[in-house]
């Protein structure tokens, strides 16, 4: 486990809040997808540090999968966004 993977663990636990607290309260498309997006990332930093704790191949598994999920859903997001914008602007 190296220091600057629990800065960025400690960093992205303390922003999610502040994410959350921001777009809560918003309704936009592609709201869902842009949460588990955030969700799925800080769940990629604690599996990054848990993997040079314990079960390093498990949690190493894990993190990936939680960066492709976290990839996959800002890319949903953004389409969803901008075809939302695009229909709006078009009527």
């Amino acid at each position: 486990m190296q220091q600057s993977e629990v800065v960025s663990l400690l960093l992205a636990l303390s922003l999610a809040p502040v994410i959350y607290a921001s777009v809560s309260d918003r309704s936009f498309a592609g709201k869902r997808a842009f949460m588990f997006a955030t969700f799925a990332m800080v769940s990629s930093y604690v599996a990054t540090v848990l993997e040079g704790v314990t079960y390093g191949d498990l949690f190493n598994a894990v993190e990936h999968g939680a960066l492709a999920a976290s990839g996959v859903a800002f890319a949903i997001a953004v389409l969803q966004y901008v075809r939302s914008e695009y229909q709006a602007s078009s009527t």
